[in-house]
């Protein structure tokens, strides 16, 4: 045997860089749970996170911003608080709706899904096993987002039909 021919001698072929993902793992891109991708899922799941926090915080400054602008400023310059509020209680109520939706659609695919899903093993790619961790997520952000859409209601509602402007 020669030098050239020793397999320990031999270096490991070239790898690109954008394929070493698919050597450990599938693509996220190419496996599919259901009808959408991992990579779709991944996003929709975030988004069902995310987005209702962020939504909530923003209708609150919001809200409050206004209220010191009606309160001080604002009464001459005719800003109605009442509109605005409504209007951004809407808003952000839609916003908080196509969230729950998002994470409802994750909790759809990945329905089965054991919550103790851990690391990839065999057998888990190609969309046999969804992953747990989505469904985890997901289901939190349901429950979140229900809870977020009740503080954001009850919130503008009563930042509307209170009285507004007055002393403690």
């Amino acid at each position: 045997m020669s030098v050239r021919e020793h397999p320990a001698r031999q270096r490991p072929p070239a790898v690109n860089p954008a394929d070493r993902e698919t050597l450990l793992a599938p693509s996220a891109r190419r496996t599919r749970i259901g009808r959408l991708t991992l990579r779709q899922l991944s996003i929709l799941q975030w988004i069902g996170t995310l987005v209702a926090p962020v939504v909530w915080w923003s209708q609150y400054l919001f809200g409050y911003g206004l209220g010191e602008a009606v309160c001080g400023a604002g009464r001459s310059w005719g800003v109605s608080y009442d509109v605005y509020q409504l209007t951004a209680l809407s808003v952000a109520g839609l916003l908080e709706v196509v969230s729950w939706v998002c994470a409802a659609v994750v909790f759809r695919h990945t329905r089965g899904a054991d919550w103790g899903d851990g690391p990839p093993v065999e057998g888990r790619w190609g969309g046999e096993h969804p992953y747990g961790r989505l469904h985890f997520f997901a289901a939190a952000a349901m429950v979140a987002n229900v809870l977020f859409l009740t503080i954001m209601l009850l919130d503008g509602t009563a930042s509307v039909l209170d009285v507004f402007c007055r002393q403690s």
